[in-house]
């Protein structure tokens, strides 16, 4: 399956969090900087451009939030992963959840058959 061109939103609003092919979402450091991320919004493609730049810490750990809504998009389920919700299209949606964790680049998609892990 090519893991592209689908839109992401956030769970508790529903807001797309998708611009010009980028995920677009608010970081919070425990130092307490904000900034604004955007990622690829390919499935294991890692590459981010963060504003203002900076340079995150191997193992630190950011919570990532809605630009819209503010909700705090830690999984419940798993406290390391961020949660948003993937549209494929004829109303089929998954939950996808990736890595909190700097440097660890994990991405993993919840079907209704299993959960599929993506790394790079």
């Amino acid at each position: 399956m090519e893991l592209s061109n689908f839109n992401f939103s956030c769970p508790h609003c529903h807001h797309t969090v998708v611009k010009n092919d980028s995920i677009e979402l608010v970081t919070n450091r425990f130092s307490g900087e904000q900034g604004l991320i955007r990622m690829d919004s390919k499935i294991g493609n890692y590459s981010f451009e963060h504003i203002p730049p900076l340079s995150f810490t191997e193992g630190e750990s950011i919570r990532f939030s809605c630009p819209f809504c503010a909700a705090n998009l830690t999984a419940e389920d798993y406290p390391d992963y961020a949660l948003l919700t993937m549209d494929m299209g004829n109303g089929i949606k998954f939950d996808v959840i990736f890595s909190r964790i700097a440097g660890k680049r994990e991405t993993r998609i919840i079907t209704e058959d299993g959960i599929e892990t993506y790394t790079g």
